[in-house]
């Protein structure tokens, strides 16, 4: 009878050698064809692994890594931009160019469609889809880690500062447009988790919706989250015309203004840990 440890060698031999030949193959070449699997793929891929981004990823006033980004090739969303990179694995959103998705599929390529993040979990629970299916789940385990970490230092600072008077601040995150976040978005459950109330919510609008100057009135939040870019000097257009109304500049209002880029909490990275740690260093001393 062979010993006991040359049959379990014997049998480990065959996974051992599946193990070598796996760590040997190539990882796979990615292409993006939306701006938040641009930003997940950043994150988590070797450069090497990048074939190509969305024009949308270098434009910094839409990503917040714009400077990484300029590396790659850009693309609009095009077949016959895609496949003569011979990607093995497409990223997209759910509503990116259908007709270019459908039509790669058929081809055969692999699609990996990946849904927006409406909440801080579903953060985590994307770039572990995406990092699995580029090879790199590893990286996206310490990634999504770090992110706990960074997202425990910034947890209901709001709250803590607000024992004293018995009631969450209010608050009301608007952007360009007057698009304002309710609680069922991703940009309401960073307000909640730094222990604001959003107020949209309350009126029963819980996604993303319009919210007037006179809503803003009507409701008075303690704080007003303005998603833009402090050092933003965007050209005029309608769309910016709202967050410069008179009634938001004045301070007679009570009303405490903090203004965060948009870019850090308009996809579910990592990254909305930086939009946590702006909402919670402009926090009051607790018991104040």
């Amino acid at each position: 009878m062979r010993p006991l440890c040359v049959v379990l060698l014997s049998l480990c031999a065959p996974l051992v050698a599946t193990a070598v030949r796996a760590a040997d193959r190539p990882l796979p070449h990615v292409v993006s064809l939306n701006l938040c699997t641009d930003l997940q793929l950043l994150l988590l891929a070797d450069p090497a692994q990048i074939a190509s981004l969305t024009w949308l990823a270098s434009d910094q006033r839409s990503s917040p890594l714009a400077a990484e980004a300029r590396r790659y090739p850009a693309n609009r969303g095009l077949t016959e931009e895609i496949l003569p990179l011979a990607p093995d694995v497409v990223l997209v959103g759910s509503y990116t160019a259908r007709f270019t998705v459908d039509l790669l599929r058929r081809l055969g390529v692999r699609v990996v469609e990946v849904a927006p993040a409406e909440s801080l979990a579903e953060i985590e629970d994307r770039m572990l889809a995406i990092g699995s299916a580029i090879g790199q789940r590893a990286r996206a385990l310490r990634l999504n880690a770090a992110f706990r970490a960074e997202l425990a230092r910034t947890a209901d600072v709001w709250r803590s500062a607000a024992r004293a008077a018995g009631q969450l601040p209010s608050a009301v995150l608007i952007g360009a447009g007057g698009f304002a976040g309710g609680t069922d978005t991703l940009s309401g459950d960073v307000l909640r988790h730094v222990g604001l109330r959003n107020v949209v919510g309350s009126g029963g609008d819980q996604a993303w919706g319009r919210f007037s100057i006179e809503d803003l009135l009507r409701l008075r939040p303690d704080v007003l989250v303005i998603a833009i870019d402090p050092s933003d000097r965007p050209a005029p257009s309608l769309a910016f015309e709202s967050l410069n109304h008179p009634a938001i500049r004045a301070g007679s209002l009570g009303m405490q203004r903090l203004q965060i880029p948009a870019t850090y909490w308009s996809c579910g990275t990592p990254l909305v840990a930086r939009a946590a740690a702006l909402l919670a260093a402009a926090a009051p001393p607790s018991g104040s």
